[in-house]
């Protein structure tokens, strides 16, 4: 094996590395640590991260015996910065949804408030022609209690000439009648 680029690849140099103290020597780990290292830790990470729960505890342990600890903590790392990706990716979409819907609910107020504005507006006009007619009635109404005055006072003077005519009528028919 020149390098590990698969994940039964990885999963059999995992087995490789758990083997070696048992049966194999010194130079059996080293040339696994070599086929480790030549190949692509981009590919590696991509492969510990797509492993499965059991595979994963495995990997583990044999790159902490093959690679040390330091290697070991860049694949955990790794793992762990790709679960947290995964999570604000799923939030980012969960977010995005909501920001859409208050996007939706923000036009439709907007709508709303655009079609209010008019009516507004509408009985705005409406009371200012209200106002207006209503001003001419006040203005017909003071004419026509200055009308209605003056002819009360016309009566009263035509009734006080009446009666002063009267007055007089009778006044003549009774000298005529003497």
């Amino acid at each position: 094996m020149d390098k590990i680029e698969t994940q039964d690849g990885l999963m059999a140099w995992a087995k490789a590395v758990n083997r070696v103290g048992t049966y194999n020597s010194l130079h059996d780990m080293c040339d696994l640590q070599d086929v480790f290292a030549r190949s692509e830790v981009k590919t590696l990470k991509a492969l510990f991260i797509g492993s499965g729960q059991n595979q994963k505890e495995a990997l583990v342990f044999s790159i902490q015996k093959a690679m040390g600890s330091a290697a070991l903590f860049d694949f955990i790392k790794s793992y762990y910065n790709h679960r947290a990706q995964d999570i604000i990716d799923a939030d980012s979409e969960a977010a995005a949804d909501r920001w859409e819907a208050a996007l939706s609910r923000e036009r439709l107020l907007d709508e709303r408030e655009r079609h209010l504005s008019a009516t507004i507006e509408n009985l705005r006009t409406q009371n200012e022609a209200l106002k207006k007619g209503n001003d001419s009635m006040k203005e017909q109404i003071i004419d026509y209690y200055k009308r209605n005055h003056n002819l009360e006072m016309e009566i009263e003077t035509l009734a006080a000439e009446n009666k002063r005519l009267g007055a007089f009528e009778a006044h003549i028919k009774e000298m005529l009648t003497d």
